[in-house]
């Protein structure tokens, strides 16, 4: 099954009493389906369905080497190990993780204030 990722839209406890801070991006691994289901309706939490990273800026090449490993959207490319991606990839992991900041920041909404 495909790993979702949710903006998290007001702060939420997290694992062994830390905080998951609103505007940031989890995967929210450690919630059951059902506490999924509570967060959305409470709006606490939503979904994250961004566009292909071939639509992003200046990530066409990119796009397209991730592409040949099934890494499609930003949800895959946050999703997956760095250093898996750039053993695949045959970079530095330094390389992935800055793509994946990228995309991170791409994603994430500066809370207001």
């Amino acid at each position: 099954m495909a790993k979702k990722l949710y903006r998290i839209l007001s702060n939420l406890d997290g694992p062994k009493g830390s905080i998951i801070y609103s505007g940031s991006l989890n995967t929210l691994g450690w919630v059951s389906k059902q506490g999924i289901e509570i967060l959305t309706k409470m709006s606490a939490i939503a979904e994250v369905a961004p566009p292909p990273l071939s639509a992003l800026d200046g990530w066409k090449q990119r796009a397209l080497r991730l592409e040949k490993l099934g890494i499609i959207t930003a949800v895959d490319l946050l999703t997956t190990s760095a250093s898996e991606l750039a053993a695949k990839l045959r970079t530095r992991v330094d390389v992935i993780e800055k793509w994946q900041q990228e995309v991170r920041e791409w994603l994430t909404v500066s809370p207001k204030g």
